[in-house]
């Protein structure tokens, strides 16, 4: 019996067990509602009272805020925006964005229970536009300034737009004299002081209100006041926190930037009294001694050096060097561009950059990465000297003259201009017609001053020559009826000397005498007689002899009987000789004598 009664109570124990340990993990995964009986779904609930932007709306500065709440205490967030990547998971809060571009952002919330499994999300889009839009201040949430009389009072209500942007304080429904810059200052605060505070921003778009600042005025026994760390717009991490309120008169140790604040392009310098850093500096663990006021310490940032890549083109004769307009920060990786400009220089091919124009320095090629220095970069085109080819001209034979020459260094595809024949090269009896690329004129012809495009090859252009026309001179014995012809085998250019032959083939002719030769056969013109010397026309000549009749001297002698019977007798000669002269003939006839 006490066996059993032992069972039952181990059973009843386990039983016990198992369902406190269900409710527990009931409780921790799923909350119930005040009945404790009912399942509630965690829900998301966005505070648009402390947000600076709600879903649907435009905003005109690169930050945003966003304040989401639970429906219980095991309410866990967490957010993304533009489908990056997630926050860390919070209870609840501030969520912040920073230097966000115009355009179209989406924030993404999801919520669950911690520990549990169920998620449910929300979504709050909205628009930046900051370039030429009106002024906007970071935060519109409402401040409550406690201050003692007698001590001196600067309220900031710097807001965001394009400059220039002109700033009016109001209390109340009163302008406050001298309150027109973004910083309101009351040197010495009275107790007619206390009241509602508005700053208003505008510019040439619009006008923007900021928060309200509501000044008590207080009599503590003894005032206190606070020190805040502001971010200063930075893109990550977070200010830090000094809970502390001081007294007039206090130490307060500066703290370090322990919340790992940082701000894209720029580097943390300390903490200053202004926004614009036009402020007091602090560095971090410096003592400051605390005043009659608040004090609120920006992060000072410095901004990083940046440094160009500039392409030049080294000699290009034409096309253009690509530009790269970004701001390089030293160690940033620099992709090197492409010819994009088409950069040409004649005679060279282009083979990527150099950092030195000579390229003695570092190249690279086109779409390599190199890793920025700390001074400003020079790519310099790199040039590669294409081979080049030369033109020779050849005279091809000639008898005097000079070849031109054509001392060029010519690329491929460039083109040639023909030179002329300058240098008065003659070839006797050929007349010079231009040049050619073979010497046997087969090859292609080109007159004086034409152009070709170079292939890849030197070239030799021969002087092209054409033959002149020649004449003879033929000699013709007119109706000789002795000898021969001289003989003048010579072939005569237009304009050469010809000199006349002599008969040497003694050509003779009965009853005549060769008195020299003519070019007419009846004997008329110019007789040219042997030695005689005459220049060469433009057709063949032939030179007929030319023949005198010749005459006898006639001599009479009176004989003794003139009147006796007259008998006359006459021989008439066949020949007659210049060289071998007879004796003279005798014709008889009584009493007289004739001697021819």
């Amino acid at each position: 019996m006490k066996k059993s009664r032992f069972i039952w109570y181990v059973y009843i124990s386990l039983a016990l067990t198992l369902l406190l340990f269900s409710l527990c993990e009931i409780k921790r995964n799923n909350p119930l509602d005040a009945s404790g009986s009912t399942f509630v779904q965690p829900q998301i609930v966005v505070d648009t009272t402390g947000a600076s932007v709600g879903n649907g709306d435009t905003i005109h500065f690169d930050s945003a805020t966003v304040v989401v709440i639970g429906n219980k205490a095991e309410s866990r967030f967490q957010v993304s925006i533009d489908s990056g990547s997630w926050s860390t998971w919070k209870s609840s809060g501030k969520f912040h964005f920073y230097s966000l571009e115009d355009g179209k952002h989406t924030i993404l919330i999801e919520s669950k229970y911690d520990g549990g499994t169920i998620s449910v999300y929300d979504t709050i889009a909205f628009y930046v536009r900051t370039i030429g839009y009106k002024p906007a201040y970071h935060t519109y949430l409402d401040s409550i300034i406690q201050t003692d009389t007698g001590v001196a009072l600067s309220i900031v209500a710097e807001a965001l737009g394009m400059k220039p942007i002109t700033y009016q304080w109001k209390k109340g429904d009163s302008v406050v004299a001298g309150g027109n810059k973004d910083t309101l200052i009351i040197p010495d605060v009275q107790s007619g002081d206390s009241g509602s505070y508005r700053c208003a921003a505008s510019n040439e778009w619009g006008v923007d209100t900021g928060r309200l600042y509501k000044i008590k005025i207080v009599y503590p026994a003894v005032p206190t006041y606070t020190v805040t760390y502001d971010d200063n717009r930075s893109t990550n991490g977070n200010a830090p926190v000094d809970a502390n309120v001081y007294e007039k008169g206090a130490t307060v140790t500066v703290k370090a930037n322990i919340g790992n604040l940082t701000k894209t392009g720029y580097v943390f310098a300390g903490w200053n009294t202004s926004a614009d850093g036009s402020g007091s500096s602090y560095a971090a663990g410096v003592d400051l001694t605390m005043k009659s006021g608040n004090v609120i310490l920006y992060a000072k940032w410095t901004q990083n050096p940046t440094y160009t890549v500039v392409y030049n083109g080294n000699g290009g004769s034409s096309g253009s060097a690509p530009t790269d307009a970004n701001a390089y920060e030293h160690g940033a990786t620099v992709t090197v561009k492409g010819n994009t400009g088409n950069l040409v220089n004649f005679g060279y091919s282009f083979v990527g950059w150099n950092t030195a124009a000579d390229g003695n320095g570092t190249s690279y090629a086109a779409g390599v990465d190199f890793n920025m220095g700390s001074t400003n970069v020079i790519l310099y085109a790199k040039w590669t000297q294409n081979p080049t080819y030369t033109v020779t001209y050849n005279g091809n034979g000639n008898t005097s003259g000079t070849v031109p020459a054509d001392a060029n260094a010519y690329v491929q595809g460039a083109t040639v201009t023909v030179l002329g024949n300058m240098g008065n090269l003659v070839r006797t009896g050929y007349t010079f017609i231009g040049w050619c690329t073979t010497a046997e004129g087969s090859g292609t012809s080109y007159a004086t001053g034409t152009t070709f495009s170079l292939s890849t090859g030197n070239v030799i252009l021969y002087a092209k020559w054409t033959q002149n026309p020649t004449y003879s001179v033929i000699y013709n014995s007119n109706g000789s009826t002795s000898g021969s012809v001289p003989l003048d085998a010579n072939a005569y250019l237009q304009g050469a000397i010809v000199t006349v032959k002599s008969n040497t083939g003694n050509l003779g002719k009965s009853g005549y005498s060769l008195a020299g030769w003519t070019a007419a056969t009846d004997g008329s013109g110019t007789t040219d007689t042997s030695g005689a010397t005459f220049a060469m026309a433009t057709a063949n000549v032939t030179l007929y002899a030319k023949w005198v009749i010749r005459t006898l001297p006639l001599h009479l002698t009176a004989m003794e009987d003139p009147a006796s019977p007259a008998r006359l007798l006459r021989t008439i000669p066949q020949q007659h000789n210049r060289q071998h002269q007879r004796e003279p003939d005798t014709v008889f006839q009584a009493g007289i004598q004739i001697r021819c």
